[in-house]
C-alpha cells in the first residue's frame, strides 16, 4: 500500500563561526530523517544558504538569501559572534530570525521557530567584546517577544 510522505524543510541560521555546529545539526537531521521516513512517513530536508542559495541580485546580499528561504522549521544559533550587519538588521542571522518570527506571528500553525545559544568559547582572547555584547542584547530581546531559547555547550 502506498505511504503518504510529509516533507519538512529545516533552515539552520547562524553566523559563519558556527559552521561546524550547523553541519553537526544537519547530520543529525539526516539521521532522524532516515528513521522518521521509515516509521512515520516524514522526511526532513535541511536548507543551507551556502549550499542551496542561487546567486542573484538584490538591494543587498541578504535580500538574495532571504528571497529563496522556504522552510517549515527555523533553527537559529548564536555564540560569541553576532555577525555582519545588514540594512534591515544587526546581522544576517537576526534578519533571518526576524523574518521567521514575523511569519510565526502571522501563522503559528505553519512554522516552528527554535533558537539556541552556544556557551562554548574556544579562545577567550579571540572574543570580540562588541560582537558578544550584540549577542547579549539580542538574547535579552527575545524574552519580551515570548521566545524561549536554550543554551548548548
Amino acid at each position: 500500500m502506498p505511504q503518504t510522505i510529509t516533507k519538512l524543510r529545516i533552515f539552520i541560521s547562524s553566523p559563519s563561526n558556527l559552521d561546524g555546529e550547523r553541519a553537526t545539526i544537519a547530520k543529525a537531521i539526516e539521521k532522524l530523517s532516515t528513521e522518521f521516513s521509515r516509521d512515520k512517513g516524514i522526511i526532513f530536508e535541511t536548507f543551507d544558504w551556502k549550499r542551496d542559495v542561487v546567486p542573484g541580485i538584490g538591494d543587498e546580499p541578504q535580500d538574495v538569501v532571504s528571497s529563496q528561504l522556504r522552510y517549515d522549521i527555523y533553527i537559529g544559533l548564536l555564540g560569541t559572534v553576532f555577525g555582519t550587519p545588514t540594512r534591515s538588521a544587526g546581522s544576517g542571522t537576526e534578519a533571518e530570525f526576524l523574518t521567521a518570527y514575523s511569519q510565526y506571528q502571522k501563522s503559528p500553525e505553519t512554522l516552528r521557530v527554535l533558537f539556541y545559544f552556544s556557551t562554548a568559547t574556544r579562545n577567550i582572547f579571540e572574543v570580540d567584546p562588541t560582537q558578544l555584547s550584540r549577542v547579549f542584547a539580542f538574547r535579552e530581546s527575545l524574552g519580551p517577544k515570548g521566545v524561549l531559547y536554550q543554551d548548548f555547550p
